[in-house]
């Protein structure tokens, strides 16, 4: 969803070098051990800005009262949290990029995903 153009990518993040690619999105699922892992990377953050968070929804439900517990900790810690639906057509396509081609919904939420990260990219960070 992120680039879904293009195959996905990892890269090593360098204590103080910002990545010359723009904001780092950190994506986990929105399950207690999502938040719970997005929380660890967050406390040993190496980077002077901030990442975006991006909870993708496990199930076609709520988070539950822990997972919202857990990010509204770490929020502070993130310069955005953006939350993305249970997109049943991501389960059933298998692939991204088709799912995008072919279902309104996944069409919608990657243009919104895209233009909330564009927005954020042009935003001044705030250092930690």
């Amino acid at each position: 969803m992120l680039n879904h153009r293009h195959g996905g990518f990892a890269a090593e993040l360098v204590p103080g070098v910002p990545p010359a690619w723009g904001k780092v999105v950190l994506v986990t699922r929105s399950t207690p051990d999502g938040a719970e892992a997005a929380a660890r990377m967050v406390a040993d953050w190496p980077l002077d800005t901030r990442p975006v968070l991006c909870l993708v929804a496990d199930l076609p439900l709520p988070a539950s009262r822990l997972t919202r517990h857990r990010i509204k900790a770490i929020s502070r810690q993130v310069s955005a949290v953006i939350g993305l639906p249970y997109l049943f057509a991501l389960r059933n396509f298998g692939d991204v990029a088709a799912a995008v081609r072919h279902d309104r919904k996944t069409t919608r939420t990657a243009r919104g995903l895209h233009r909330t990260l564009a927005r954020l990219a042009s935003a001044k960070d705030t250092p930690l």
